[in-house]
């Protein structure tokens, strides 16, 4: 089995159902879809200052879930054109919600879109993926050589403790420590421009933030556990 640079003896977790649907529930509900407004809030205000920094035209949103923190990057920058891509009812949200950008459909772990844009973020979508490979040919595909991507997953070390081997969650296939991904992202041909940690959380008075920032502090946890990884596109 491929370890995707992972330690050796760290287990994978059975792949995780991509329905959007379960039963007469839809995985967008009211509750994933307030907490996505304030999950990776600074991977997207960061990409902020790397459109702007790189005069960035086009920029593809890969895994865009239901688009709220894309509302920043028009907010700033009205006139970058905005591709998000996800799955039917993430994208139907967008459309409806959105009064910018283009949603795409397409299946992360089959995708079969043909695009290309001048950067594309990736904000914690990879661990979610049993053949990780096939998005980091995707992203290769929809951002043009020399372009910037922008990744995010959790760094497994900092959230759970050095001696994890296994993710307690269960739509994690696979996590991994700074180094591990790093030696992933490189194996791929990626130059690795930057990469450092933020909190998962947006700074608010939220449930996510308890539980993610204020329990993480009085339990004397590190609260930068997001990894965040700029990458250019080699072509």
């Amino acid at each position: 089995m491929k370890s995707y640079f992972i330690r050796h003896d760290y287990k994978i977790n059975p792949v995780p159902t991509t329905s959007e649907q379960f039963g007469d529930h839809l995985y967008w509900d009211k509750a994933r879809i307030a907490a996505s407004r304030v999950y990776q809030y600074y991977v997207y205000r960061d990409a902020i200052t790397v459109a702007r920094r790189n005069h960035v035209k086009t920029l593809c949103d890969v895994g865009c879930g239901t688009g709220e923190k894309l509302r920043a990057l028009h907010a700033a920058l009205p006139d970058l054109r905005i591709v998000g891509i996800d799955q039917t009812h993430a994208i139907d949200y967008c459309r409806k919600h959105h009064n910018f950008g283009e949603w795409l459909v397409d299946d992360l772990a089959r995708p079969r879109l043909d695009l290309c844009c001048d950067m594309s973020i990736c904000s914690d979508v990879i661990e979610h993926l049993a053949d990780p490979d096939v998005l980091l040919d995707y992203l290769k595909r929809v951002t043009r050589p020399g372009g910037a991507v922008l990744l995010s997953t959790p760094d497994r070390d900092r959230f759970r403790g050095e001696t994890c081997k296994h993710s307690p969650n269960r739509d994690h296939v696979r996590e991994w420590s700074s180094g591990e991904f790093i030696r992933y992202l490189e194996s791929h041909g990626f130059v690795l421009l930057q990469h450092y940690h933020v909190p998962a959380v947006r700074y608010s008075l939220s449930k996510a933030f308890v539980q993610e920032v204020v329990w993480r502090v009085l339990s004397g946890r590190i609260v930068s556990y997001t990894q965040v990884a700029l990458v250019q596109n080699p072509g």
